[in-house]
């Protein structure tokens, strides 16, 4: 006998909802009168037909079709029949009566194919005892999403584990120190204890290092930074005459400094015209309609009252569309304009800072170049 059951992965009751809004049209005076009306109508139809019947072929095609109508409507419309859903990630089952056969059937027919093709990949992957605690056809596609939810809300509930990386974080004073965070004899009495030194040998990890730099780097504030930064370009011979400018710099770009030397590479080109460019990464698909696309640009960047960096781009994806052009293939050459390379923050961020003269001035330049 067939199992009309739906297996489910996740969003079972929806399922369960949708068939007995099906039952209840079933059950309802509407789909008798419906199906007996079409039925009527097609009679009628199919009536006339083999009267005005010319020959025997006709005639019996006509009548071949009445039969197949009251088939199809006393075999599969009329009857009703029990439909499962069973859902593998809620362990949710549930049942619905006074289903339409002709409804059931096909479904029924997939479902099983379905499972039944699914159980089987599961028999051939398990492990060599058949003990499996992540089966497939348990938990579904969706078993990679549900242990990321799992995962994302997972909590440590432990108070001792609590309280011990509260209090290690709480002590961390070497890296802040590192990044220009000054303590006094008292604080650092207060932040260090002896007790608190782990007897094993330690070990270091520079990438481990680096990631925590990368981190105290991001939550520090602009103004503890700018010290230090300031003394980096100066050592790079880039002149900073405006602090406000710097700060602006400086949060638009430590998101991507591991550590503080990396600032000069990702801040110079704010306060310094680039010397050299990466023509290589843009020559090879340099063309005419890029070179109007960016003659062009300059044209409508120098008549724009508005320099900001919404404003600038979408200037420069309309202009894009005008000329039948992708915005990601300009993209690049525009940034390698500004920075000189593949780095920086976004690219109309940094045209926004460096202000409308600066801005058209470099992208000259560089036209000339990759000419």
């Amino acid at each position: 006998m067939l199992d009309f059951t739906i297996y489910s992965y996740g969003y079972s009751e929806i399922i369960y909802h949708t068939l007995q809004a099906i039952a209840m049209l079933r059950n309802s005076d509407f789909y008798t009168t419906i199906i007996t009306t079409v039925a009527l109508i097609s009679g009628v139809i199919y009536a006339v037909q083999m009267v005005a019947a010319q020959g025997e072929g006709q005639w019996r095609g006509s009548l071949r079709r009445v039969i197949g109508m009251v088939i199809f409507i006393e075999a599969l419309l009329l009857p009703k029949v029990t439909m499962s859903v069973k859902d593998h990630v809620e362990k949710h089952y549930w049942q619905v009566d006074n289903i339409p056969l002709a409804f059931a059937l096909p479904i029924g027919i997939v479902e099983n194919f379905g499972h039944i093709l699914t159980a089987g990949f599961e028999q051939v992957f398990s492990l060599v005892d058949g003990a499996s605690s992540h089966s497939y056809y348990h938990y579904g596609t969706v078993f990679g999403a549900r242990l990321q939810k799992e995962v994302l809300q997972s909590k440590v509930r432990d108070p001792e584990f609590i309280s011990n990386m509260s209090n290690f974080i709480d002590r961390c004073v070497i890296l802040p120190s590192m990044i220009g965070k000054q303590f006094t004899k008292e604080e650092l009495v207060e932040k260090f204890s002896m007790e608190r030194v782990h007897s094993a040998g330690a070990k270091f990890d520079y990438e481990k290092a680096k990631w925590f730099n990368h981190e105290w780097i991001k939550k520090f504030e602009v103004s503890g930074l700018r010290f230090e930064v300031k003394n980096l370009l100066t050592q790079s011979n880039i002149t900073v005459s405006d602090d406000a400018m710097l700060d602006k710099v400086i949060g638009l770009v430590k998101d991507r400094c591991t550590l503080l030397p990396d600032f000069v590479q990702q801040a110079s080109f704010f306060f310094k015209s680039p010397e050299t460019f990466d023509t290589d990464a843009v020559k090879p698909k340099w063309n005419e309609a890029k070179q109007l696309f960016f003659a062009e640009l300059i044209r409508n960047y120098e008549l724009s009252p508005d320099w900001h960096a919404h404003t600038l781009e979408n200037n420069f994806k309309e202009i894009a569309a005008v000329n039948t052009l992708k915005p990601g293939e300009l993209m690049l050459p525009f940034r390698i304009m500004l920075v000189g390379g593949k780095f920086g923050p976004g690219v109309f961020d940094i045209a926004e800072l460096l202000g409308k003269e600066e801005t058209i001035k470099r992208i000259h330049t560089a036209i000339n170049m990759f000419a």
